[in-house]
């Protein structure tokens, strides 16, 4: 079952947490002790003290909104369950990548052959790659941005095809040197082989190891030395006998990839010199076509949507290999989603992450211990970016937008204290936080793309801002910047800036000096 969950700003207005949906009088606290908690559409929100003005924006399917002069103690996030809160995963050239929201981006670089990316319900990618130190292919995991990233394995040879147990704390791979199963944990602790028997199992060829929702079974594929072609299996998570699952096929049967409930597994199946998608029952057998391919072509390596009801897939058209989902039911209409750059850099091994999980910002847990302010930005029901303000006395924090009111203005906000000692933001769900220290800064300037809801830039300052003439397309500041942040973190002017501009189009940094 899908859930989606009403709007941010929707539910800002009807639950009282701000007077007009325009910005306004938030909801104040006569005893600055008392501990309240509200929602805020997809999160929760609980602070002490008095609430001054919140500022909201949107524009575009970006909402954005502002909550200061408080302590706040907690603040967490549970994204609706929808597509904008997951991404599927794939390799393309060497690197892995992601496809969130219609947007294909990089998120590894420095790794050689990057491929066989899972993701874990914790926001973590395991993948394979070539470590220049051991001359192996290893398991790496990273941040789904493609921060945080670390090496996993470090034994003498090769593996392949990762696979997460649902808790996000094991590993399950293949040794693709002498095809057997096994897992490690997350830490790159306990690395052992699995133990499976069975009486029509291949010697030294299981491989695809998928591990299954509730952790209690891994699916792989092996080869039938009874029937003489590659059959499914599964077995218990800890080793043991396994069981066939696709002894109704009389061809080649590979990749397995569980459904969200646990009870069929989508597979890759051999078929007039192709292949197709199928998903079969685990307990029954019981089986269903899912993508059959026009003649010439083939579909491989199926991953089901965290919904359960579509499959992303390979599939190889002409010369090229793409991505391509299937709604289940509707055999023969595959949807293109992801197209290789080119057909030296196929685009393929998509992996579907499930939906986003609650994660807190704020407060025992999170990344943040307290804070005096925030500013919470999202694309539709997808999550946009979050920043965090620190001040010397919070109860003085005010967040204000500071754009000249036109609809095509960026969501410019201004953060003002007796000191704002810290800013702590992020651009993705799970991915790293950045941190920024001001000095001897009274005011930040914060700006939030129109078009993904991500902070553009952030620009602390020592002295307060004016708005300043400028091209008709710009939003210009003059005042003591004392550094200037771009979305990642990186500090565009060290020495300061007196003069900043936007595009007031999309609230990209434009130019300072």
């Amino acid at each position: 079952m899908v859930v989606v969950k009403r709007s941010l700003l929707a539910v800002l207005c009807v639950s009282g947490v701000l007077a007009g949906c325009g910005g306004g009088q938030g909801s104040n606290a006569s005893d600055s002790s008392q501990v309240h908690t509200t929602s805020l559409g997809q999160g929760v929100v609980t602070y002490s003290g008095r609430i001054l003005p919140a500022a909201t924006y949107s524009l575009g399917g970006v909402t954005t909104v502002a909550m200061a002069g408080a302590t706040f103690s907690k603040v967490y996030l549970s994204p609706a369950q929808n597509a904008q809160n997951s991404l599927i995963t794939f390799d393309m050239g060497g690197q892995i990548w992601t496809y969130q929201n219609g947007v294909e981006t990089q998120i590894t670089h420095g790794v050689l052959g990057a491929r066989n990316p899972s993701t874990s319900k914790t926001g973590l990618i395991a993948f394979c790659g070539l470590d220049g130190a051991t001359n192996f292919y290893q398991i790496y995991t990273c941040n789904f941005d493609g921060s945080g990233l670390k090496r996993v394995t470090s034994s003498s040879f090769n593996k392949n095809v990762p696979s997460w147990s649902p808790s996000g704390t094991k590993i399950a791979f293949e040794n693709a040197d002498t095809e057997n199963l096994y897992t490690v944990n997350a830490d790159g602790s306990g690395e052992a082989p699995l133990t499976i028997t069975g009486a029509s199992l291949g010697v030294d060829s299981f491989s695809n190891a998928a591990w299954s929702p509730d952790g209690s079974k891994i699916a792989f594929d092996d080869f039938d030395t009874v029937k003489g072609h590659y059959e499914v299996y599964v077995v218990a998570s800890s080793g043991g006998t396994a069981t066939e699952v696709t002894s109704g096929y009389s061809t080649n049967c590979f990749a397995p990839a569980w459904s969200p409930d646990g009870t069929e597994l989508a597979i890759q199946v051999a078929q007039n010199s192709s292949s197709q998608i199928d998903v079969v029952n685990v307990q029954y057998g019981s089986r269903a076509e899912v993508a059959v391919p026009p003649s010439g072509t083939g579909y491989y390596t199926p991953h089901f949507s965290p919904d359960g009801n579509s499959v992303a897939f390979d599939a190889l058209t002409g010369s090229n290999l793409v991505i391509d989902t299937q709604l289940l039911g509707n055999v023969g209409n595959p949807t293109t989603i992801i197209t290789s750059a080119s057909s030296t850099a196929w685009a393929g091994i998509p992996y579907w992450s499930s939906y986003f999980g609650t994660k807190t910002f704020i407060g025992s847990g999170g990344q943040m211990a307290t804070a005096a302010g925030f500013i919470w930005s999202q694309l539709g029901d997808g999550f946009g970016s979050f920043v965090s303000i620190s001040a010397t006395t919070p109860s003085k924090l005010t967040i204000t937008q500071q754009s000249p009111g036109t609809s095509g203005s960026p969501s410019v906000f201004l953060a003002k204290a007796d000191a704002v000692t810290k800013i702590v933001y992020s651009n993705s769900y799970y991915g790293a936080l950045t941190a920024i220290t001001p000095t001897g800064s009274t005011q930040a300037l914060i700006s939030i793309s129109t078009t993904s809801g991500q902070v553009d830039a952030i620009g602390p300052l020592a002295e307060p801002a004016t708005l300043s003439s400028a091209a008709a397309n710009r939003l210009a500041y003059d005042g003591k910047f004392t550094a200037l942040y771009d979305a990642k973190g990186k500090n565009m002017a060290p020495a300061g800036a007196s003069h900043v501009e936007f595009d007031k189009r999309t609230g990209a940094l434009a130019s300072w000096r």
